[in-house]
């Protein structure tokens, strides 16, 4: 179980597309800035029970700087930002430049196929159940995997 995350709109988005968002079960509390809640739309907001935050006066200079210096998505600037004012350390992003701006100011960013292979190791899906989703992630949802990404999940669903 994790205690608190926040998220960044492409896992949830990919998860909903594949209809699998309780996936997200074994993270006790979820925050989101109000630009991923818009991204994401109300209706799934509610439907996982997110928390929405809104970036208070330095978090939101940050965020602007953040998507100004390394050239990402004010979604994506907006949910580092809100980590740091929070203090989560944990981001669940499939923005792979979030991902290394997140990691260069201390974050530990992870993607969907984290949240599956977790999913898995919690308990919440059972094996074949984490390799379908896997496919389904790859053929049905707009996330770009390689063959690499994919059977790196795999791999660590068999090891586990």
């Amino acid at each position: 179980m994790i205690d608190e995350a926040v998220l960044d709109a492409g896992p949830v988005i990919h998860l909903e597309q594949i209809e699998s968002l309780e996936l997200l079960d074994f993270i006790g509390k979820m925050y989101v800035s109000g630009e991923v809640a818009d991204e994401i739309g109300k209706g799934i907001t509610e439907q996982i029970n997110v928390v929405e935050k809104p970036l208070e006066g330095e978090a939101k200079d940050n965020a602007k700087y953040l998507s100004n210096k390394y050239n990402i998505e004010l979604g994506e600037a907006t949910a580092i930002s809100l980590c740091q004012q929070k203090g989560v350390k944990i981001l669940f992003t499939d923005d792979l430049n979030a991902r290394k701006v997140a990691e260069r100011v201390g974050l530990e960013p992870h993607g969907t196929l984290a949240i599956v292979t977790r999913a898995y190791s919690e308990g919440i899906i059972e094996e074949e159940k984490a390799k379908t989703v896997i496919e389904q992630l790859r053929k049905d949802s707009r996330l770009f995997l390689t063959s690499d990404l994919v059977r790196w999940a795999k791999e660590r669903i068999e090891k586990h």
